[in-house]
């Protein structure tokens, strides 16, 4: 799986970008690679980070799922969010499945899992990007 973080502001400086060329240029690197997977993200996850609208989310990431679907049809392709209207609006693009960071915080998101029938990735992330390395303890990770 390679990962196109479609963001300024992403934790690792040099996995950040800006354009669709440039996107599909370090896509071909990917898929040549060996890449079977894209996971696209539009919205930085790293702590402190701020929260974007899923409005701005969709104008970031919609161009490049458009772009890569064109260019690769049997590629999947991930979307990194957490925001439902998102991911709705990225599967109705071609987008395969859905890496949810905030583990369905979103109340809809399992409604748009559902009526979709899509794969998705559930990772935990406590609080928000901004927020989300103030208090990093867990009494009971599990339950948590």
């Amino acid at each position: 799986m390679g990962v196109l973080n479609i963001t300024p502001d992403s934790f690792y400086a040099n996995s950040r970008l800006s354009s669709v060329e440039e996107t599909l240029e370090i896509a071909a690197e990917m898929v040549d690679n060996g890449a079977d997977w894209l996971d696209i993200g539009g919205e930085s996850t790293r702590p402190g980070a701020k929260t974007i609208d899923s409005d701005e989310e969709i104008a970031r990431i919609i161009p490049v799922v458009r772009a890569i679907r064109k260019k690769y049809p049997s590629i999947g392709i991930s979307i990194d969010t957490r925001w439902a209207d998102v991911a709705e609006a990225a599967l109705d693009e071609g987008a395969d499945m859905i890496n949810d960071v905030s583990a369905l915080s979103d109340p809809r998101m399992i409604e748009v899992i559902k009526s979709r029938n899509c794969p998705i990735c559930i990772m935990h992330m406590k609080g928000v990007p901004e927020n989300m390395q103030d208090n990093p303890e867990y009494s009971d990770v599990v339950e948590e």
